[in-house]
């Protein structure tokens, strides 16, 4: 694997082997940061499970901090993998957004038509044995 390019790096909040944390450099509201794996890895499938959990953790240790600090009423926390995720870095990233109340921001989707959700449905159990081994190697 080969080492990313990672915002700039004045913006660096923490960094530990296999995690950088940096400000956002386009926050949605402030306080919101980025955590990125230290090896490239586009989507989740490209990093193993322990340096995904720790990337969690780090985000969920940092949503703590940046609660706390801030005074904040809550966070969102969202993974974006894979190029479709409209990630501008086209590397594996987890946004902490700070929230308060009435802050503006809007996380609401168009849910999903009954018959498209039972299609999904159907191809996940197509691969049940897939998860199932997935979760085994957990």
């Amino acid at each position: 694997m080969t080492t990313t390019t990672f915002p700039n790096q004045q913006q660096l909040v923490y960094s530990d082997e296999k995690a950088q944390v940096y400000l956002s450099e386009n926050p949605c509201a402030v306080g919101h940061i980025l955590v990125f794996p230290k090896e490239t890895a586009k989507k989740i499938e490209n990093i193993d499970a322990a340096t995904f959990a720790h990337l969690i953790s780090v985000a969920s240790f940092a949503s703590t901090a940046i609660f706390e600090g801030l005074g904040l009423q809550g966070t969102n926390i969202l993974v974006q993998s894979g190029n479709e995720a409209n990630n501008p870095y086209e590397q594996l990233c987890i946004q902490v957004i700070p929230r308060k109340f009435d802050d503006g921001l809007n996380f609401q989707w168009k849910p999903q038509k009954e018959e498209d959700m039972n299609t999904i449905q159907e191809n996940i159990n197509n691969y049940k044995l897939s998860f199932q081994n997935l979760l085994n190697l957990l």
